[in-house]
């Protein structure tokens, strides 16, 4: 691993600092003399109270990259998700498959502290496997959000550390889009839609395609794709379906001696996942003037096969989930606005275990299930001196029943319900270009079905003495609309966590920790239109243990700082450019409780894109990422002997065109 992370941090900076002041010089040259357009107000669509909703500016907790934004972004998932200011994810292979993310001071089995939806439905997965980005079409995506900060009484379980909202449209006209680049990779698509009068459809097909960075991270992904739109005398309807087959290797992690004598090595040559992946929605709303029916529902089917030779383990998995979240808002009156809701959940891992790779001769088989449903209610009222107060309390349980046989005989069959409560009270206020707001926020988390159920064919039972961890989240925060259409956020959190779940290495399971404290702050200063568009952010964020035997200690895998910046340059009408820089600070490794191995050291990485329009229909587009080939670990984990380092990509490249018809 490099110990010039310093010196490379350095050489960005000689790059961006510059860049991003002369951004700021010609922005201040475009907009002189007119300072009044300067700071005019974008209209920004936020989803952060489950309905659409204009916000001028939105809060500072909350961004949102529109598909011009995407677009500048050369449409990669790995580059959208880190522009985001306070997220960061950790690829484990080399690949876009496996990626872990950290926000707000959780770093280790952050999937479960994110909630992410995908045009209103759930896409978690009830066990502790890290999210499918793969089976996003990041074509059709019309808008991500990210709501930072918790938000259990509106979302329920994961709603921990944020709420990342993924929403689609309908393609209009036909495309194709070609990539292809470093180690292997490929990508294609095609799409057509078709509008006529209040609907709107698309079809899509898609093939993904590369080697990875390391050995033994091959993946391959079909996917076939559909959304349908409906909207008209304030009727509103969409569907989305999907189904893919993707295919992906697991090499392992590395020793720090492996890594060092080789990055791309595998520890691991012949482990594998197929997972063949069915999913549907449909979403709808109907609005007057004085209330609206909103209503998202989603199924999802996973056909797993595990292959991993490594551990002599063969699996096959089906896991179902379906979901139903009917609302009605009541918005009568200005000064009022009032929500009443219910979630309903419906989860269930089939397991069936085999001796050998040729899933033959049934060994055991396991089914867990989980029944999850729940009933809010919010509300929002106008105070005097254009104060507003919002109110939101929810009440969820969910049942979890495990079922599971060896060699004929039942080992488990048990059954056990927890409950969650949530409540969340927050004062805010706008003037024409102020916004600020303070809350106070009750959230919890269930654990992951696998966390409470062992159903491998040793020690299998139903863990009951592990509880929901749950916590009180405190922030405030406010935007600033300057002169020459910049924008400035700040934000600032404590987070008081009890009963955490994470990995205890002494009885080789995951049980709940002592309480953790989460302080943070975050700054941000960006320009998002304009022929210069630039961004940079700052966080900073103490996760610690604040009791038992680990009290004072750091929580791992989490980066005290985070350091972010870029600008995208349109330097001719058909030309534009940009560089994303983000410097992640040191972190203890995984596991690491006690803070008695070394850390994970400070890494920067710059991404470059370039994008050519030469014809209205046609883009021609490119990326190197990790220009600077900076070699890093991205993730690491306390193991038996040694810990397990996943190293990073170094500097990748690809390149692409799309042509609408």
């Amino acid at each position: 691993m490099k110990s010039s992370s310093s010196a490379s941090f350095r050489r960005v900076s000689i790059i961006v600092v510059p860049l991003l002041l002369i951004s700021s010089v010609c922005t201040y040259a475009e907009t002189n003399g007119d300072l009044a357009a300067g700071v005019a107000l974008p209209e920004v669509i936020v989803h952060a109270s489950r309905y659409a909703a204009v916000e001028y500016p939105p809060p500072a907790n909350i961004e949102v990259l529109d598909r011009e934004r995407l677009d500048q972004l050369a449409g990669d998932w790995l580059t959208v998700l880190n522009s985001f200011r306070g997220l960061y994810m950790s690829p484990l292979t080399g690949s876009p498959i496996q990626m872990e993310p950290s926000l707000r001071g959780f770093g280790d089995y952050a999937q479960g502290r994110i909630l992410l939806l995908y045009n209103g439905i759930r896409l978690n997965r009830p066990d502790m496997a890290l999210f499918d980005w793969l089976s996003i079409p990041l074509d059709e995506v019309s808008a991500i959000e990210l709501d930072r900060g918790g938000a259990s009484a509106m979302y329920g379980n994961y709603a921990v550390a944020g709420v990342l909202q993924i929403r689609t449209e309908p393609a209009e006209v036909p495309y194709v889009r070609m990539e292809a680049g470093s180690d292997g990779f490929f990508s294609g698509a095609a799409g057509a839609g078709l509008h006529e009068n209040a609907h709107r459809a698309s079809v899509r097909v898609q093939e993904d395609d590369g080697d990875g960075y390391r050995d033994s991270s091959d993946y391959h992904a079909s996917t076939l794709s559909g959304d349908y739109l409906y909207e008209s005398n304030g009727l509103r309807v969409a569907a989305n379906a999907l189904a893919q087959d993707l295919f992906y290797q697991l090499p392992g992690s590395l020793t720090k001696a492996e890594m060092d004598a080789n990055r791309r090595a595998a520890e691991n040559e012949n482990d594998s996942i197929n997972n063949r992946q069915y999913r549907g929605s449909i979403s709808g709303s109907a609005t007057s003037a004085v209330q609206s029916i909103l209503f998202d529902a989603g199924w999802t089917r996973r056909l797993i096969d595990s292959t991993m030779n490594s551990f002599s383990s063969y699996n096959a998995v089906v896991l179902d989930g379906a979901s139903l979240s009917p609302r009605w808002r009541w918005h009568a009156d200005e000064r009022w606005d009032v929500l009443l809701g219910a979630d309903v959940y419906y989860d269930k891992l089939d397991q069936t275990r085999y001796p050998t790779a040729e899933f033959a001769g049934r060994e055991g088989d396991a089914k867990v299930t989980r029944l999850t449903y729940a009933g809010y209610a919010s509300g929002g009222v106008r105070l005097p001196i254009d104060l507003r107060l919002d109110l939101a309390g929810r009440l969820e349980q969910a049942e979890t029943e495990a079922k599971s046989r060896a060699g004929g005989e039942t080992t488990t069959d048990d059954r056990e319900t927890q409950n969650g409560q949530a409540w969340s009270a927050s004062l805010s206020r706008a003037w024409p270009l102020v916004s600020v707001y303070a809350g106070l926020h009750r959230i919890y988390r269930y654990p992951f079905i696998d966390e409470m159920a062992s159903y491998y064919g040793w020690g299998d039972t139903l863990y009951k003495d592990i509880d929901p961890e749950h916590g009180i989240n405190l922030d405030a925060g406010a935007s600033l609309m300057l002169p020459m259409q910049m924008e400035l956020s700040l934000e600032c959190y404590q987070l008081d966590m009890k009963d955490e779940i994470a990995y205890n290495p002494v009885t080789y399971r995951n049980e709940n920790m002592d309480e953790t404290r989460r302080r943070g702050m975050g700054l941000g200063l960006q320009r998002p239109t304009g022929v210069f568009q630039w961004h940079t952010s700052a966080d900073w964020v103490d996760a610690s243990f604040t009791g038992g035997p680990y009290d004072g200690n750091k929580v791992p895998l989490v980066s005290e700082y985070v350091l972010k910046a870029g600008f995208s340059w349109q330097v001719l009408d058909q030309v534009s450019t940009g560089l994303e820089g983000r410097w992640i600070g040191a972190r203890k490794v995984g596991g690491d409780y006690e803070n008695t191995q070394e850390n994970l050291e400070a890494y920067t990485t710059v991404d470059w894109m370039i994008r050519w329009e030469p014809l209205e229909t046609v883009a021609i587009f490119g990326a190197v990422c990790n220009l600077f080939n900076e070699q890093y670990a991205s993730s690491a984990y306390l193991g038996y002997p040694e810990v397990g380092y996943y190293p990073a990509a170094g500097t990748t490249w690809k390149v692409g065109a799309k042509v609408t018809f």
